[in-house]
Protein backbone atom coordinates (compact mmCIF):
# COMPACT_ATOMS: atom_id res chain seq x y z
CA UNK A 1 0.00 0.00 0.00
CA UNK A 2 2.01 3.48 -1.00
CA UNK A 3 0.89 6.35 1.09
CA UNK A 4 2.40 10.00 0.19
CA UNK A 5 4.34 12.16 2.85
CA UNK A 6 1.17 13.96 4.16
CA UNK A 7 -1.09 10.77 3.98
CA UNK A 8 1.66 9.24 6.23
CA UNK A 9 1.62 12.13 8.81
CA UNK A 10 -2.14 12.35 9.06
CA UNK A 11 -1.54 8.78 9.85
CA UNK A 12 0.83 8.98 12.37
CA UNK A 13 -1.29 12.30 13.71
CA UNK A 14 -4.09 9.52 14.25
CA UNK A 15 -2.03 6.96 15.64
CA UNK A 16 -0.18 9.42 18.18
CA UNK A 17 -2.81 11.17 19.63
CA UNK A 18 -5.58 8.08 19.59
CA UNK A 19 -7.75 9.61 16.33
CA UNK A 20 -8.69 13.69 16.23
CA UNK A 21 -11.12 16.05 13.89
CA UNK A 22 -10.32 17.03 10.86
CA UNK A 23 -8.59 20.61 12.06
CA UNK A 24 -6.79 18.86 15.06
CA UNK A 25 -4.77 16.85 12.35
CA UNK A 26 -4.48 19.69 9.36
CA UNK A 27 -2.71 21.37 12.70
CA UNK A 28 -0.51 18.56 13.31
CA UNK A 29 0.46 18.11 9.73
CA UNK A 30 0.47 21.66 8.41
CA UNK A 31 0.91 23.52 11.70
CA UNK A 32 -1.63 25.59 11.00
CA UNK A 33 -5.83 25.76 10.37
CA UNK A 34 -6.68 27.42 6.96
CA UNK A 35 -9.55 26.43 4.36
CA UNK A 36 -6.14 24.80 2.13
CA UNK A 37 -4.53 22.71 5.20
CA UNK A 38 -8.32 21.30 6.02
CA UNK A 39 -8.90 20.33 2.51
CA UNK A 40 -5.73 18.68 1.68
CA UNK A 41 -6.50 17.29 5.42
CA UNK A 42 -9.44 15.80 4.18
CA UNK A 43 -8.37 14.11 0.98
CA UNK A 44 -5.53 12.63 3.07
CA UNK A 45 -8.52 11.00 5.21
CA UNK A 46 -10.26 9.79 1.87
CA UNK A 47 -7.14 7.82 1.06
CA UNK A 48 -7.04 6.23 4.15
CA UNK A 49 -10.81 5.20 4.55
CA UNK A 50 -11.16 3.88 1.45
CA UNK A 51 -7.79 1.61 2.10
CA UNK A 52 -9.74 0.18 5.24
CA UNK A 53 -7.39 2.23 7.52
CA UNK A 54 -9.85 4.82 9.00
CA UNK A 55 -13.22 5.05 11.15
CA UNK A 56 -15.31 7.89 11.84
CA UNK A 57 -18.16 8.77 14.74
CA UNK A 58 -20.43 11.41 14.11
CA UNK A 59 -20.97 14.43 16.99
CA UNK A 60 -22.17 17.47 17.56
CA UNK A 61 -20.36 20.05 18.92
CA UNK A 62 -21.21 23.91 18.83
CA UNK A 63 -23.79 23.85 16.98
CA UNK A 64 -22.91 21.75 14.65
CA UNK A 65 -22.22 18.62 13.89
CA UNK A 66 -18.77 17.31 13.03
CA UNK A 67 -16.35 13.90 12.34
CA UNK A 68 -14.09 12.67 14.79
CA UNK A 69 -11.56 10.17 12.59
CA UNK A 70 -9.25 7.35 14.37
CA UNK A 71 -7.96 4.51 13.10
CA UNK A 72 -9.49 1.08 12.28
CA UNK A 73 -8.14 -2.15 13.36
CA UNK A 74 -6.41 -2.97 10.09
CA UNK A 75 -5.19 0.80 10.87
CA UNK A 76 -3.18 -0.28 14.04
CA UNK A 77 -1.83 -3.25 12.55
CA UNK A 78 -0.54 -1.29 9.91
CA UNK A 79 1.14 1.30 12.67
CA UNK A 80 2.53 -1.33 14.99
CA UNK A 81 4.52 -2.79 11.77
CA UNK A 82 5.29 1.12 10.26
CA UNK A 83 6.95 1.80 13.96
CA UNK A 84 8.38 -1.55 14.88
CA UNK A 85 6.12 -2.31 17.99
CA UNK A 86 7.28 -5.55 19.18
CA UNK A 87 3.89 -7.29 20.56
CA UNK A 88 3.14 -6.70 23.50
CA UNK A 89 5.62 -3.62 23.76
CA UNK A 90 4.82 -1.20 26.67
CA UNK A 91 6.99 1.66 25.58
CA UNK A 92 7.51 4.27 27.39
CA UNK A 93 5.09 7.16 25.57
CA UNK A 94 7.84 9.75 25.46
CA UNK A 95 9.28 10.10 21.92
CA UNK A 96 8.82 7.53 19.48
CA UNK A 97 8.86 4.80 22.03
CA UNK A 98 5.40 3.60 21.58
CA UNK A 99 3.85 0.51 22.79
CA UNK A 100 1.25 -2.31 21.89
CA UNK A 101 -2.17 -1.85 23.71
CA UNK A 102 -5.43 -3.76 22.89
CA UNK A 103 -7.45 -1.44 19.91
CA UNK A 104 -10.42 -0.72 22.72
CA UNK A 105 -7.30 1.64 24.42
CA UNK A 106 -6.74 3.27 20.59
CA UNK A 107 -10.24 4.23 20.12
CA UNK A 108 -11.68 7.14 21.30
CA UNK A 109 -13.70 7.10 24.45
CA UNK A 110 -17.33 7.75 23.40
CA UNK A 111 -18.60 9.02 26.86
CA UNK A 112 -16.35 11.66 27.19
CA UNK A 113 -15.55 12.77 23.95
CA UNK A 114 -15.27 16.54 24.61
CA UNK A 115 -12.40 15.53 27.41
CA UNK A 116 -10.61 13.49 24.81
CA UNK A 117 -11.19 16.21 22.62
CA UNK A 118 -9.80 18.85 24.69
CA UNK A 119 -6.58 16.51 25.72
CA UNK A 120 -5.71 16.11 21.72
CA UNK A 121 -5.62 19.98 21.84
CA UNK A 122 -3.28 19.79 24.83
CA UNK A 123 -1.09 17.15 22.97
CA UNK A 124 -1.12 19.12 19.98
CA UNK A 125 0.39 22.38 21.66
CA UNK A 126 3.01 19.95 23.09
CA UNK A 127 4.19 18.35 20.18
CA UNK A 128 4.41 22.15 18.38
CA UNK A 129 6.82 22.78 21.75
CA UNK A 130 8.54 19.43 20.90
CA UNK A 131 9.19 19.66 17.32
CA UNK A 132 11.17 22.65 17.73
CA UNK A 133 13.54 20.77 20.80
CA UNK A 134 15.51 17.68 21.89
CA UNK A 135 13.35 14.81 23.62
CA UNK A 136 16.09 15.48 26.33
CA UNK A 137 14.40 19.32 27.04
CA UNK A 138 10.98 18.58 26.52
CA UNK A 139 8.60 15.51 25.72
CA UNK A 140 4.82 14.37 26.57
CA UNK A 141 3.14 11.22 26.82
CA UNK A 142 -1.34 10.37 27.17
CA UNK A 143 -2.65 8.69 29.64
CA UNK A 144 -2.13 5.33 28.40
CA UNK A 145 1.37 5.47 29.30
CA UNK A 146 0.85 7.91 32.22
CA UNK A 147 -1.47 5.67 33.87
CA UNK A 148 0.09 3.94 37.10
CA UNK A 149 -0.52 0.55 39.23
CA UNK A 150 1.15 0.63 42.49
CA UNK A 151 0.50 -0.95 45.90
CA UNK A 152 -0.20 0.98 48.83
CA UNK A 153 -1.11 0.69 52.56
CA UNK A 154 -5.40 0.78 53.03
CA UNK A 155 -7.41 0.72 56.29
CA UNK A 156 -10.28 -0.77 56.87
CA UNK A 157 -11.61 -0.67 60.53
CA UNK A 158 -8.87 -1.25 62.70
CA UNK A 159 -6.77 -3.09 60.06
CA UNK A 160 -4.19 -1.94 57.62
CA UNK A 161 -3.29 -4.19 54.97
CA UNK A 162 -1.38 -3.84 50.93
CA UNK A 163 -3.85 -2.74 48.05
CA UNK A 164 -3.06 -2.36 44.76
CA UNK A 165 -4.34 1.15 43.30
CA UNK A 166 -4.65 2.75 39.62
CA UNK A 167 -3.65 6.42 39.05
CA UNK A 168 -4.48 8.20 35.89
CA UNK A 169 -3.05 11.77 35.18
CA UNK A 170 -4.51 12.83 31.53
CA UNK A 171 -1.36 12.99 30.22
CA UNK A 172 2.46 13.89 31.31
CA UNK A 173 5.11 15.89 30.45
CA UNK A 174 8.71 15.85 30.76
CA UNK A 175 11.20 19.65 31.25
CA UNK A 176 14.99 19.23 30.98
CA UNK A 177 14.87 15.70 31.99
CA UNK A 178 14.44 16.75 35.68
CA UNK A 179 11.35 17.72 35.82
CA UNK A 180 7.62 16.01 35.74
CA UNK A 181 4.42 17.32 35.84
CA UNK A 182 1.30 15.67 35.91
CA UNK A 183 -1.75 17.27 33.96
CA UNK A 184 -5.14 17.47 34.69
CA UNK A 185 -7.59 18.50 31.68
CA UNK A 186 -10.25 20.00 33.49
CA UNK A 187 -14.00 21.21 32.41
CA UNK A 188 -14.98 21.87 35.96
CA UNK A 189 -17.82 19.01 35.51
CA UNK A 190 -15.73 16.89 38.77
CA UNK A 191 -17.06 18.36 42.13
CA UNK A 192 -15.28 19.27 45.10
CA UNK A 193 -15.23 15.87 47.03
CA UNK A 194 -14.09 14.28 43.23
CA UNK A 195 -11.40 16.62 43.34
CA UNK A 196 -10.25 15.77 46.82
CA UNK A 197 -10.56 11.80 45.43
CA UNK A 198 -8.24 12.84 42.80
CA UNK A 199 -5.57 14.47 45.11
CA UNK A 200 -5.97 11.49 47.97
CA UNK A 201 -4.79 9.30 44.78
CA UNK A 202 -1.92 11.24 43.99
CA UNK A 203 -0.73 11.68 47.49
CA UNK A 204 -1.05 7.84 47.68
CA UNK A 205 1.08 7.49 44.87
CA UNK A 206 3.60 9.86 45.86
CA UNK A 207 3.85 7.82 49.42
CA UNK A 208 4.46 4.64 47.58
CA UNK A 209 7.93 6.33 45.81
CA UNK A 210 11.08 6.89 47.03
CA UNK A 211 11.47 10.03 45.26
CA UNK A 212 9.18 12.51 43.98
CA UNK A 213 8.00 11.86 40.42
CA UNK A 214 6.21 15.18 39.84
CA UNK A 215 7.27 18.52 40.56
CA UNK A 216 4.34 19.90 39.30
CA UNK A 217 -0.05 19.34 38.73
CA UNK A 218 -0.82 21.25 36.30
CA UNK A 219 -4.84 21.62 35.77
CA UNK A 220 -5.87 23.08 32.30
CA UNK A 221 -9.48 24.73 31.50
CA UNK A 222 -11.14 25.69 27.89
CA UNK A 223 -10.21 28.93 26.82
CA UNK A 224 -13.78 30.09 26.54
CA UNK A 225 -13.62 30.02 30.17
CA UNK A 226 -14.61 33.44 31.81
CA UNK A 227 -12.35 35.00 34.05
CA UNK A 228 -14.72 34.95 37.03
CA UNK A 229 -15.48 31.31 36.61
CA UNK A 230 -11.87 30.32 36.81
CA UNK A 231 -11.32 32.03 40.13
CA UNK A 232 -14.00 30.33 41.67
CA UNK A 233 -13.09 27.01 40.01
CA UNK A 234 -9.41 27.83 41.05
CA UNK A 235 -11.20 28.35 44.73
CA UNK A 236 -12.37 24.70 44.40
CA UNK A 237 -9.58 23.34 43.01
CA UNK A 238 -7.04 24.83 46.33
CA UNK A 239 -9.27 23.66 48.71
CA UNK A 240 -9.34 20.16 47.30
CA UNK A 241 -6.05 20.04 46.96
CA UNK A 242 -5.47 20.89 50.66
CA UNK A 243 -7.98 18.35 51.82
CA UNK A 244 -6.37 15.41 49.82
CA UNK A 245 -2.49 16.07 48.93
CA UNK A 246 -2.15 16.18 52.84
CA UNK A 247 2.06 16.42 53.40
CA UNK A 248 2.55 16.95 49.40
CA UNK A 249 0.86 20.18 49.40
CA UNK A 250 4.29 21.84 50.41
CA UNK A 251 5.95 20.15 47.77
CA UNK A 252 3.84 20.02 45.08
CA UNK A 253 3.33 23.29 42.43
CA UNK A 254 -0.77 23.31 41.93
CA UNK A 255 -0.88 25.55 38.40
CA UNK A 256 -4.20 26.30 36.75
CA UNK A 257 -4.19 27.62 33.59
CA UNK A 258 -6.20 28.52 30.39
CA UNK A 259 -5.98 26.29 27.33
CA UNK A 260 -4.34 29.10 25.02
CA UNK A 261 -2.12 29.61 27.52
CA UNK A 262 -0.29 26.11 27.40
CA UNK A 263 2.54 26.89 25.07
CA UNK A 264 3.70 30.03 26.93
CA UNK A 265 3.81 28.34 30.44
CA UNK A 266 5.26 25.07 29.09
CA UNK A 267 8.18 27.53 27.04
CA UNK A 268 8.58 29.68 29.95
CA UNK A 269 9.04 26.48 32.19
CA UNK A 270 11.53 25.14 29.48
CA UNK A 271 13.81 28.24 29.56
CA UNK A 272 13.28 28.79 33.31
CA UNK A 273 17.11 29.03 34.44
CA UNK A 274 17.37 31.81 31.96
CA UNK A 275 14.22 33.30 33.54
CA UNK A 276 16.43 33.69 36.62
CA UNK A 277 19.55 35.01 35.23
CA UNK A 278 16.89 37.54 33.71
CA UNK A 279 15.44 37.91 37.20
CA UNK A 280 18.75 38.24 38.80
CA UNK A 281 19.76 41.29 36.03
CA UNK A 282 16.77 43.31 36.36
CA UNK A 283 16.91 43.39 39.92
CA UNK A 284 20.62 44.41 39.77
CA UNK A 285 19.31 47.17 37.71
CA UNK A 286 16.77 48.05 40.09
CA UNK A 287 19.38 48.46 43.09
CA UNK A 288 22.32 50.08 40.68
CA UNK A 289 21.38 53.97 41.85
CA UNK A 290 23.48 56.19 43.99
CA UNK A 291 20.34 56.34 46.15
CA UNK A 292 20.47 53.00 47.19
CA UNK A 293 21.54 51.61 50.23
CA UNK A 294 21.81 48.51 51.32
CA UNK A 295 23.12 45.24 50.33
CA UNK A 296 23.59 43.98 46.63
CA UNK A 297 21.31 40.68 45.45
CA UNK A 298 21.76 37.46 47.40
CA UNK A 299 20.68 33.69 47.59
CA UNK A 300 18.82 32.61 51.06
CA UNK A 301 19.71 29.04 51.82
CA UNK A 302 17.11 26.19 50.17
CA UNK A 303 16.06 25.54 53.32
CA UNK A 304 13.83 28.36 53.55
CA UNK A 305 12.46 27.01 50.24
CA UNK A 306 10.53 23.63 49.69
CA UNK A 307 10.53 23.59 45.91
CA UNK A 308 14.37 23.94 46.03
CA UNK A 309 15.02 27.40 43.64
CA UNK A 310 17.01 29.47 44.38
CA UNK A 311 15.53 32.24 46.56
CA UNK A 312 16.75 35.83 45.77
CA UNK A 313 16.64 38.41 48.21
CA UNK A 314 17.91 41.58 49.19
CA UNK A 315 18.06 43.91 52.54
CA UNK A 316 17.68 48.34 52.27
CA UNK A 317 18.72 50.02 55.50
CA UNK A 318 16.17 52.29 56.69
CA UNK A 319 16.32 54.99 58.92
CA UNK A 320 13.91 52.94 61.29
CA UNK A 321 15.48 49.54 60.69
CA UNK A 322 16.88 47.33 57.61
CA UNK A 323 13.84 45.67 55.56
CA UNK A 324 14.34 42.28 53.69
CA UNK A 325 12.59 42.10 50.68
CA UNK A 326 12.26 38.44 49.74
CA UNK A 327 11.51 37.79 45.97
CA UNK A 328 9.20 35.25 44.61
CA UNK A 329 8.31 33.77 41.31
CA UNK A 330 4.58 34.03 40.30
CA UNK A 331 2.41 33.18 37.13
CA UNK A 332 -1.08 33.59 37.61
CA UNK A 333 -2.82 30.74 39.67
CA UNK A 334 -0.25 28.55 41.57
CA UNK A 335 0.41 28.02 44.52
CA UNK A 336 4.69 27.38 44.94
CA UNK A 337 4.82 31.09 45.55
CA UNK A 338 2.70 31.29 48.51
CA UNK A 339 4.23 28.00 50.01
CA UNK A 340 7.44 29.98 49.95
CA UNK A 341 6.04 32.85 51.81
CA UNK A 342 4.06 31.42 54.26
CA UNK A 343 8.00 29.31 54.58
CA UNK A 344 9.46 32.56 54.82
CA UNK A 345 7.23 33.46 57.50
CA UNK A 346 7.54 30.48 59.83
CA UNK A 347 11.53 30.64 59.55
CA UNK A 348 11.31 34.49 60.07
CA UNK A 349 12.34 34.58 63.47
CA UNK A 350 15.37 31.54 63.23
CA UNK A 351 16.42 34.27 59.91
CA UNK A 352 17.29 37.23 62.60
CA UNK A 353 19.22 35.18 64.61
CA UNK A 354 22.23 35.60 62.43
CA UNK A 355 24.15 38.50 62.65
CA UNK A 356 23.35 39.93 59.32
CA UNK A 357 19.59 39.76 60.23
CA UNK A 358 19.41 41.08 63.54
CA UNK A 359 18.51 44.84 62.79
CA UNK A 360 15.37 43.76 60.16
CA UNK A 361 12.35 45.32 61.43
CA UNK A 362 10.21 44.13 58.37
CA UNK A 363 10.14 41.53 55.94
CA UNK A 364 8.61 42.49 52.41
CA UNK A 365 7.64 39.78 50.12
CA UNK A 366 7.70 40.55 46.10
CA UNK A 367 6.07 38.63 43.90
CA UNK A 368 8.15 38.69 40.42
CA UNK A 369 5.73 38.40 37.81
CA UNK A 370 5.55 38.89 33.77
CA UNK A 371 2.09 39.15 33.41
CA UNK A 372 0.12 42.62 34.56
CA UNK A 373 -0.53 42.96 38.29
CA UNK A 374 -4.35 43.53 37.85
CA UNK A 375 -3.90 39.74 36.57
CA UNK A 376 -2.26 37.73 39.43
CA UNK A 377 -5.01 36.20 41.93
CA UNK A 378 -3.98 36.91 45.34
CA UNK A 379 -7.55 36.62 47.46
CA UNK A 380 -7.62 32.80 47.52
CA UNK A 381 -7.07 29.84 49.90
CA UNK A 382 -3.16 29.32 49.44
CA UNK A 383 -2.26 33.33 49.71
CA UNK A 384 -5.01 34.32 52.54
CA UNK A 385 -3.48 30.77 54.38
CA UNK A 386 0.05 32.87 54.84
CA UNK A 387 -1.25 35.69 56.72
CA UNK A 388 0.95 38.25 55.68
CA UNK A 389 -1.02 41.77 55.39
CA UNK A 390 -1.35 43.62 52.22
CA UNK A 391 1.26 45.91 53.46
CA UNK A 392 3.86 43.74 53.48
CA UNK A 393 3.20 42.23 49.76
CA UNK A 394 3.96 43.94 46.73
CA UNK A 395 4.32 42.82 42.86
CA UNK A 396 7.18 43.36 40.72
CA UNK A 397 5.98 43.22 36.78
CA UNK A 398 8.96 43.46 34.12
CA UNK A 399 7.08 44.31 30.56
CA UNK A 400 9.75 42.28 28.11
CA UNK A 401 12.59 42.46 30.28
CA UNK A 402 13.10 46.21 29.58
CA UNK A 403 10.77 48.09 32.40
CA UNK A 404 9.87 47.20 35.87
CA UNK A 405 7.02 48.54 38.13
CA UNK A 406 6.05 47.75 41.45
CA UNK A 407 2.30 47.60 42.57
CA UNK A 408 0.46 47.07 45.59
CA UNK A 409 -1.76 43.77 45.31
CA UNK A 410 -4.96 46.30 45.04
CA UNK A 411 -3.24 47.08 41.16
CA UNK A 412 -2.17 50.45 42.60
CA UNK A 413 1.38 51.54 40.97
CA UNK A 414 3.75 52.83 42.86
CA UNK A 415 5.93 55.67 41.64
CA UNK A 416 8.52 55.63 44.08
CA UNK A 417 11.30 52.62 44.19
CA UNK A 418 10.57 51.09 47.44
CA UNK A 419 13.86 49.22 47.23
CA UNK A 420 15.54 53.03 47.67
CA UNK A 421 13.12 55.20 49.22
CA UNK A 422 12.08 52.37 51.76
CA UNK A 423 10.86 54.34 54.45
CA UNK A 424 8.61 56.73 52.44
CA UNK A 425 7.03 54.45 49.77
CA UNK A 426 6.52 51.36 52.40
CA UNK A 427 5.21 53.93 54.89
CA UNK A 428 7.76 52.11 57.75
CA UNK A 429 7.19 52.82 61.04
Amino acid sequence: MHLSPKELMVFEGLFKFRGGRVDDLSMYVYGKRNKSSINNTYRSLRTLRNNGLLEAHSMFLQGETKHFYFLSKEGIELANIRFDIPEGYVGTGYGNDHGDFAYSLYKPPQRLLKHHLLTIEFLLQCHSIASKTDEHTFSYRDNRYASKIFISEDVKGKETYERTFRMRPDAEIRINSNEQWAIEIDLASESSAALTEKFKSYARYLRAKEDLPYTTILFVAPYRERVDTLKRRWETIQEAFIKGMGEFTDVINLRYIHSNDVQRTLTDAIHSKDYEKRKLTTLQQLLFNDAYNGTEVFTIDKGFNYFHKPTFASMTYGKEGDVLFVYHNIEGYETSPWISIENMENHFGYLKKSPDFTNVKKLVHILFAHEVPSSISTDHVFSKRTGVPADRMLILHTENDKSATFARLTGEVISLNPLIHVDEALAIR
